[in-house]
């Protein structure tokens, strides 16, 4: 099912076996959605240095890549929020650079995954 390694694919196998693939796709499809809006709104709490903004949207991601099996993604969020916690001015930009490239991976393997849904 995935071409990259965006998703865990055993975690996704075990934690997500007993759900239909159409389900998980259409979970994968809101995700996408709102994982756009979520780097955004980290990119921009960034920039202001809004840092207990930025901590809670990059606790939101880390939860939500989690459970679509984004394990990658989730790690980056966590390491994105623990600076944000932290203070940790000095990282952030290394930090949101590792986050967005993670969320560019998932989100091009949400789309192909969609697109092959599509008969594309």
């Amino acid at each position: 099912m995935f071409s990259n390694t965006a998703f865990d694919r055993t975690y996704v196998e075990t934690y997500w076996e007993d759900i239909p693939k159409e389900l998980y796709l259409q979970v994968l499809g809101t995700f996408g959605a709102e994982g756009r809006h979520l780097c955004q709104s980290a990119r921009a709490a960034a920039a202001a240095l809004r840092l207990s903004e930025l901590e809670r949207v990059a606790h939101t991601m880390r939860g939500a890549a989690a459970n679509v099996g984004a394990l990658l993604l989730s790690e980056r969020a966590m390491s994105l929020e623990t600076a944000a916690r932290e203070n940790a001015v000095s990282e952030l930009p290394d930090l949101l650079v590792a986050f967005e490239t993670a969320w560019e991976q998932v989100y091009e393997e949400i789309l192909r995954l969609q697109a092959e849904r599509n008969g594309a």
